[in-house]
This record gives C-alpha cells, sequence and structure tokens, in this order.
C-alpha cells in the first residue's frame, strides 16, 4: 500500500501526523495543568473539612456539658 502513495501523499501525510502530534501534546499539558489546580483545591477542601469537623464537635461536648450541668456555658469560647 505505500508504494502507492505520491511523494505529495507522503508529505501531507507526515505533515497531518505531526499536527496531530502537537495538538495531543498541548492537550496533555492543559489537562496536567488542570489537575495540578484540582489537587490544589482539594486539599484546601479537607483542611477546611477538618475545621468544621473541629467544630462541631466542640459544639456537641458543649452541649454535653450543658446538658449534664443544667447551666448554660460560656460560648465566648468559640
Amino acid at each position: 500500500m505505500i508504494e502507492h502513495l505520491s511523494i505529495y501523499e507522503m508529505i501531507m501525510l507526515t505533515g497531518a501526523l505531526i499536527g496531530v502530534y502537537v495538538k495531543m501534546t498541548q492537550e496533555i499539558g492543559k489537562l496536567k495543568s488542570r489537575m495540578t489546580a484540582v489537587e490544589g483545591l482539594n486539599g484546601e477542601l479537607k483542611d477546611a473539612v477538618k475545621e468544621l469537623i473541629q467544630v462541631v464537635n466542640d459544639l456537641k461536648l458543649m452541649l454535653a456539658r450543658e446538658g449534664l450541668d443544667g447551666k448554660p456555658t460560656n460560648r465566648k469560647s468559640l
């Protein structure tokens, strides 16, 4: 089959293959940068969730102490 291709067709085919390679390389670069950005946001989200869990646990403790003592606790400590 390759012997039936003219020089012009071979040059065009080579150019098209190089174009596809360059385009795919650019797309991979974009995806890598987006993935890095999402991983950074994921780390920030994990930190925020940890802080939220800590605050909820503190509230649970305050409510439990209030239930045991029968009087309100100092809520300014949050």
